[in-house]
């Protein structure tokens, strides 16, 4: 008994499905004899056809920068009235809609009009959909390649705004109405973009005048909104770029006479380079606006060439106490007071004390006869040896001086001089001028010193100012550095 159920459920459903292809065929056969398509579908030549015209947004495939072009999958849907596409539902056993081909009916020639395929898509592929009253429905998935007028002056932290405009490319406004379905396209079946956002996609009706026709234009302009997702730029280009930026300042903690602090800001100038190249390899070649991730950069590029500047001045800073130039008053008061208490250095700028001796007086300087002469020139010779090296004019002084008195000493038969220690006085003698030659030299000596000790002190000076600048010029540029690269991390243009 089942069985025979089953069977006569079948037997039926066949019956039904012959008689519904039958009566397809039936209302295509007398749908279509005398149906031209190229004629429009209209009662009196004076009405225009109304298109209905809406979109679904299915997915943003690309958006190519450089070239200024979006891909985009959209189901087009297409809704008219054809007055000679109508039957009654009652003569074809209750059938109210048929689907044919869009070749056999006539269709509107809607266009995108900034299209930049080489190859269009072929929309009769799709078929329409036609129901008793004459309603024609055409849904056409494509996918589109649409030029794009792109601002990338937030670059990563764009909002581009891509124009999709529909219209006829034959009919004018009299003869075909193009509108808009709804006020926004449908996103519903919208897929996620990795790298964009879908914002929203308005729909707007224009109606143009050409300079060719004297006939308004009817168009739909769909203006589809997105926003780029900023993580890959940061992770890939911002943050490598503030890495790089921030060790440029504490370059000042090496030392200027290393050499190696021009060499690692060069480096680093060079690696931000590159970095630079590879955004402008990205970006459209358009000299409107300077993008944001272009700005961070170029201010980048000159805190390090800044950076570089300021390490030659420091070296010259550090050398040019070897002029012996001293430092300047308000310089020692500002930078070395100043300054270095702000910056938490403890610097001594004390200058070191040697004691000056003074030549006047000396032809009162008391000698006795029991003052021990060789006493005297074993330390003449002491101090003859010790400033050998050093002062050779003094040297030449102190040997003058050692042999025109020894002149005056008495010699052995073989004309040899007595050791130091067997000299005696000799009344022809003059101690006090010998004496005055020794003093004499200890005095230049005494000069002599404390003249080096003075540049000393200068060098020392200068090299305390170097040290100083390098530490100032380090937090100045650390800060710089981390306020504008916190700045451009947090920063998120207002779009209205």
């Amino acid at each position: 008994m089942e069985v025979f159920g089953t069977l006569l459920i079948l037997l039926i459903s066949h019956v039904s499905l012959a008689s519904g292809s039958s009566e397809g065929k039936q209302i295509v056969k007398d749908l279509f004899r005398g149906y031209d398509k190229t004629v429009r579908p209209v009662k009196s030549h004076n009405e225009s056809v109304r298109v209905a015209l809406d979109i679904s947004i299915r997915q943003i495939t690309d958006l190519n920068e450089r070239l200024q072009v979006i891909s985009t999958a959209i189901w087009i849907r297409l809704g008219w009235d054809d007055h000679y596409l109508q039957w009654n539902t009652s003569d074809y056993g209750g059938l109210h809609k048929i689907h044919v081909s869009p070749k056999k009916i006539w269709t509107p020639d809607i266009q995108l009009y900034d299209d930049v395929r080489e190859d269009p898509a072929d929309w009769t592929l799709f078929k329409a959909v036609v129901y008793s009253k004459g309603r024609v429905w055409w849904n056409v998935p494509i996918l589109f390649t649409c030029s794009c007028k792109l601002n990338v002056k937030y670059f990563p932290y764009d909002q581009q705004v891509c124009s999709f405009k529909f219209g006829s490319w034959t009919y004018d406004g009299f003869e075909l109405d193009l509108v808009n379905r709804s006020s926004r396209a449908d996103t519903k079946q919208f897929l996620d973009n990795g790298e964009w956002d879908l914002i929203d996609v308005p729909a707007e009706r224009n109606l143009l005048y050409y300079t060719c026709c004297q006939e308004p234009y009817p168009d739909v302009t769909f203006k589809i909104i997105i926003r780029r997702r900023p993580l890959y730029y940061i992770f890939n280009l911002i943050l490598p770029c503030i890495f790089i930026v921030a060790i440029a300042p504490f370059a000042f903690f090496l030392p200027p006479a290393s050499g190696e602090r021009i060499s690692l800001v060069i480096t680093l100038l060079l690696a931000l380079t590159v970095f630079l190249l590879l955004v402008a390899e990205v970006m459209p070649p358009q000299s409107e606006v300077v993008p944001l991730i272009g700005q961070y950069f170029g201010v980048a590029i000159g805190l390090l060439a800044m950076s570089a500047i300021v390490s030659v001045f420091t070296v010259h800073f550090q050398h040019r106490g070897s002029r012996v130039d001293r430092v300047p008053r308000w310089a020692r008061r500002f930078i070395l007071g100043f300054l270095a208490k702000v910056l938490c250095l403890n610097i001594a700028t004390g200058k070191g004390t040697i004691p000056k001796m003074n030549m006047q007086g000396l032809e009162d300087f008391p000698l006795q006869e029991s003052d021990s002469i060789s006493v005297l020139l074993n330390d003449s010779e002491e101090k003859r040896k010790r400033v050998s090296n050093r002062n050779s004019s003094l040297r030449v002084t102190l040997v003058d001086e050692l042999d025109t008195n020894n002149s005056n000493l008495p010699k052995k038969e073989n004309n040899q001089t007595k050791p130091d220690s067997d000299i005696n006085v000799s009344p022809n003698w003059e101690p006090t001028k010998f004496l005055r030659a020794i003093l004499g030299l200890l005095f230049d000596m005494s000069e002599q010193q404390k003249a080096d000790g003075d540049d000393e002190d200068c060098r020392r000076e200068w090299q305390l100012v170097a040290m100083v600048i390098d530490r100032c010029l380090m937090f100045i540029f650390l800060f710089f550095t981390l306020a504008y690269s916190v700045s451009f991390l947090t920063y998120r243009p207002s779009y209205e």
